[in-house]
């Protein structure tokens, strides 16, 4: 079993403000969600009678990537077994699943199944562990080891933020979710902040999910915005699933039809998850990564073409990276490949690009990810802070949140811890207090980690 937690690239609007529009037709501006958490697994290696899944290990990559987009910490989990499974799930929904204003996302790419109850009769889909017997040769051994819709139903209402996505890169049945037509609105509804469980599935029962992944392909690109049916700049789990239908319908050919719905409970159905269009990073924005050219009329000759040929220096080398964000610090982040750097104004390189994960500089350092995880840079590109943590925040008033063992706390620029690692997550230092989760609930603490806001 193995575990990454994901550092935020591109710059995007996040979600945390959504504009929603009321009965009466006026728009007002919502705070939906005070965090982004999701938690993605990836069973690839199994051991009982299954085929292995070679592709999912770059589906659960990609899907990582394509969520710390979306402001989400991504926490990744491999070829668990059921036992493993169980254990994963609940710590998820106990370290952020009790903030009301969070946002939980599972994501499961692996081996589905569909049989019938032998209770009822009804057909009960399942994921399947690493370590769960192929039914055709041990139905009993299956069933003690496979993960239910019955389970899932179960995280799911424990679970006491508003909104949940549950996404599953499996084919199978089961009568979890109430379905009927999807309608998208034209515009983000008040009703979005209602509570709900939402499950998209990759297909029915008896149909077959390729290794190579369709539906993973256009989950993502989905995410980037295509399914943004509306083009409002949100995209909410119901254009999602709409999305998927049509696109992952058409491209297998009728083989594969993604499922979609919500759980049956009155007090669970009523709202809509809410992604944001990321912004665009697909080709540097010239206006924000070069400088302005200079008032020439009052230049002298020399500097006027001293000018003028930087600035042609700074268009041609820009050229050479796929994506450039805005300057922090003086040096902006850029990528090339599938790999991470920093550049300077005139877009000359100051730091090569090597990092599979890095972040924008702030207060003069940067956090990079090496071998799995975080540490510090300065802008030599010195390592500054070892690469020693699960995750981490950038640093705000001279403290950064770091995670250790699923568990946040704040190092100073030395690396030196301040404030123990105790909480369920953490935000930056902001006017000298910080947010973060204790207990299930969110409280504001001081630089010395005294609690001085509790919830009423």
């Amino acid at each position: 079993m193995a575990f990454a937690f994901g550092n935020v690239f591109a710059q995007t609007r996040g979600a945390g403000n959504v504009k929603m529009k009321s009965a009466d037709g006026k728009t007002r501006e919502v705070k939906l969600y005070d965090g982004s958490f999701a938690l993605v697994i990836g069973n690839s290696d199994y051991q009982s009678g299954w085929d292995e899944l070679t592709g999912v290990k770059s589906d659960v990559k990609a899907i990582g990537k394509t969520l710390e987009r979306q402001n989400f910490k991504v926490e990744i989990a491999e070829n668990l077994n059921a036992q493993q499974f169980d254990e994963r799930v609940k710590q998820f929904i106990n370290d952020y699943g009790y903030a009301p204003k969070n946002r939980l996302l599972i994501y499961y790419a692996g081996h589905g199944h569909t049989l019938k109850s032998a209770g009822d009769g009804r057909e009960l889909g399942y994921i399947v562990p690493v370590d769960a017997p192929n039914p055709q040769k041990d139905e009993l051994g299956f069933r003690r080891k496979a993960v239910s819709m019955d389970t899932i139903q179960t995280y799911a209402k424990q679970i006491q933020s508003k909104h949940a996505l549950f996404i599953f890169d499996s084919c199978f049945s089961g009568k979890l979710v109430s379905r009927g037509k999807i309608t998208v609105p034209s515009f983000i509804r008040e009703n979005v902040a209602f509570a709900v469980r939402q499950f998209i599935t990759a297909g029915a029962a008896n149909q077959v999910v390729p290794d190579e992944s369709i539906f993973r392909r256009s989950l993502v690109i989905g995410l980037e915005g295509e399914a943004d049916g509306n083009a409002d700049g949100y995209i909410t789990g119901t254009e999602l699933a709409e999305y998927l239908k049509e696109k992952v319908s058409k491209y297998s050919n009728r083989r594969q039809t993604p499922q979609y719905g919500k759980i049956n409970d009155v007090e669970l159905d009523r709202g809509d998850f809410v992604f944001t269009v990321p912004a665009e990073t697909d080709a540097p924005n010239i206006e924000q990564t070069i400088p302005v050219a200079p008032v020439l009329e009052k230049t002298p000759k020399a500097a006027a073409t001293k000018a003028w040929a930087n600035l042609r220096e700074a268009a041609r080398n820009s050229l050479k990276y796929d994506s450039i964000n805005r300057f922090s610090d003086n040096l902006a982040l850029v990528q090339k490949g599938n790999r991470r750097g920093y550049v300077d104004e005139m877009m000359r390189e100051a730091i090569t690009a090597k990092y599979e994960i890095a972040s924008d500089f702030s207060e003069g350092l940067a956090s990079v990810q090496i071998n799995d995880k975080y540490g510090f840079i300065d802008k030599t590109g010195r390592e500054v802070i070892a690469p020693k943590y699960l995750h981490v925040e950038s640093f705000s008033e001279g403290l950064a949140a770091v995670q250790v063992d699923r568990k946040w706390g704040f190092i100073d620029k030395t690396g030196r811890e301040i404030i123990p690692s105790k909480y369920g997550f953490s935000r930056g230092f902001s006017e000298n207090l910080a947010s973060v989760s204790l207990g299930g609930k969110t409280v504001f603490i001081d630089k010395t980690g005294r609690i001085v806001l509790k919830p009423k």
